[in-house]
């Protein structure tokens, strides 16, 4: 079966979250499993998959050099197939979704050094020449705490089965403005849809226009509407290319909520998603504030809230809205790559997300499953160094 999109046991199973709706913000264990009300409905299914932080650290980088193939003419091409087979075993899994969304830790940032150029008061990278087939070095591509990836990872992006790239993140700014611009260029040259961060050219009078904060993607008939944000950048965002949430989590949300009305309110849209970049990390439990937010977002408009940034599993909520309405709010889901010495930080999932789209043209979700993933450490028998890839723990 290529895809997963019927849900065909829905009605027989309860779908299983990690927590159920009962007071995150002074966490309890889960007592309940996670059932929406349209799991048994008729109608048109679509699966969207999510997964969370792509970190490409310095040891993935070397472990995929190691399989770069000399028969591969094509030197991008050929790094994009060798970053690729970090994936290869959950590839498959990702493409069994009608649609796969992830957040890009990094930028791809052609060339582009850790240098800073000035200019107009803003920050730039110095360009300089490197080898087409390097995937690091301490300069150009480099590992943390300023992430820069070869552009060929766009290519690999898809290849490895996702359609929309989450970019806001606070990793966005380690190349700078220009920086941000080329990764919007790479992921633009292989057709790949982004949200949360856009071109110095698109900014209006310092801000990003409304039209530019969120993207609409169409899948069977079904308008999926996505916005992303991050908690803040590591490098001063001068520019305000990325798209923050700093603002909401100090109390101000005015402006995020409002973009969520936005989406919701436009006619293509029948499904709100919002990924964000928040939280602690390296903790397994999300602040107070994130509850409250996550809640808010909810109920101003969003069906999903999917979130990143503390490395680590947290818990999912479901949350029903005071229209009827029921959300899903998973709070991280940790990595879909990395070479962390943590076991807790080893560990990432993938999150299957079914909708329903019943005779009246009402768009529900009907269940969510999850898939574990862990971040293998193997040997690489031909020159016995390190081997990272990530693997399902059951399928």
């Amino acid at each position: 079966m290529s895809k997963i999109s019927s849900f065909t046991y829905a009605c027989v199973v309860a779908w299983i979250g990690i927590a159920s709706s009962s007071a995150v913000a002074q966490y309890k264990a889960p007592t309940t499993a996670i059932r929406f009300r349209a799991a048994c409905d008729a109608g048109l299914r679509v699966t969207l998959a999510f997964t969370s932080d792509i970190l490409l650290h310095r040891p993935v980088r070397l472990s995929a050099a190691l399989q770069l193939d000399k028969r591969i003419v094509d030197k991008e091409l050929r790094v994009a197939t060798a970053l690729s087979k970090v994936f290869h075993r959950v590839t498959p899994l990702i493409k069994r979704a009608d649609l796969a969304y992830a957040n890009l830790e990094g930028v791809l940032a052609r060339s582009c050094s850790k240098a800073r150029i000035r200019e107009k008061g803003y920050s730039t990278c110095k360009v300089q020449r490197i080898d087409p087939l390097t995937l690091y070095d301490e300069d150009v591509y480099t590992t943390f705490p300023r992430f820069n990836y070869p552009p060929s990872t766009a290519r690999m992006l898809k290849m490895v089965g996702f359609d929309v790239i989450g970019l806001a993140n606070n990793h966005m700014t380690d190349r700078y403005s220009n920086g941000i611009d080329m990764t919007l260029d790479e992921l633009a040259k292989v057709g790949m849809p982004t949200v949360g961060a856009v071109r110095l050219a698109e900014m209006k009078n310092g801000e990003i226009p409304p039209a530019k904060r969120y993207l609409v993607v169409r899948k069977k008939g079904i308008g999926f509407g996505f916005l992303a944000y991050t908690y803040g950048t590591n490098s001063p965002d001068r520019t305000n290319q990325v798209m923050s949430i700093a603002a909401c989590l100090h109390g101000n949300c005015e402006s995020v909520m409002q973009d969520v009305k936005r989406l919701r309110a436009r006619p293509d849209v029948d499904v709100v998603i919002v990924g964000l970049h928040w939280g602690t990390q390296h903790k397994e439990i999300p602040t107070g504030r994130q509850v409250q937010v996550g809640r808010m977002l909810i109920e101003a408009g969003a069906d999903l809230v999917v979130g990143g940034h503390p490395h680590r599993l947290q818990p999912w909520e479901m949350r029903k809205t005071r229209d009827g309405r029921e959300g899903l709010i998973m709070y991280s889901l940790g990595d879909l790559s990395g070479s962390w010495t943590d076991w807790f930080n080893r560990v990432g999932v993938i999150v299957y997300v079914g909708f329903t789209k019943s005779s009246n043209g009402a768009v529900r979700i009907n269940g969510a499953r999850v898939l574990p993933l862990y971040h293998y450490k193997t040997i690489y028998p031909p020159t016995k160094r390190p081997l990272y890839q990530t693997f399902p723990l059951s399928a």
